[in-house]
Order: structure tokens, then C-alpha cells, then sequence
């Protein structure tokens, strides 16, 4: 399952750890990822810098709803794998 993820596209290494701005939800993203391995965070945290938090300002609305609609899922694949 770990190749077939990771095949996926989903891991990226040495993913930047934005800091959500919401400080209770940065916390709670930190801790629901405290002791896992790192392809799993650095998976998350991809997931977060490319399609949830991405505000460039060159996306149109549908564009920047498909992104998000395209992290959810990506998000859900990793919570289940």
C-alpha cells in the first residue's frame, strides 16, 4: 500500500510546514500529526501548500474550487491509507 501511496503522486519530501493562520487549527493539525512518519506528513502538508492554501491571485474562483476539491481528496486518500 506504502509504494502504491507513494506512487501516487501524493509524497513529496522536505515539504515546506506552512503555518495555517488559524493558531487553533495550526494546533490541532500539529498535534493529529505528532508521532507519525515523515512521508506521512510531509504528504499532509503537500496536500496544504498545493491545493488548500495556494493564493497566488492568478486562480479564478472555479479553478481555485477544483484545487481545493482536488486536496480534499488527496486528504481523504491519506487518511484512509
Amino acid at each position: 500500500m506504502q509504494k502504491e501511496f507513494e506512487n501516487s503522486g501524493a509524497v513529496v519530501q522536505n515539504v515546506a510546514k506552512r503555518i495555517i493562520p488559524n493558531i487553533q487549527l495550526n494546533e490541532k493539525l500539529m498535534n493529529s500529526l505528532k508521532g507519525l512518519d515523515d512521508y506521512v506528513i510531509d504528504a499532509a502538508y503537500s496536500i496544504i501548500n498545493d491545493n488548500l492554501l495556494t493564493h497566488d491571485g492568478t486562480l479564478s474562483a472555479h479553478e481555485r474550487a477544483e484545487l481545493i476539491s482536488l486536496g480534499i481528496e488527496k486528504a481523504k486518500y491519506l487518511s484512509e491509507h
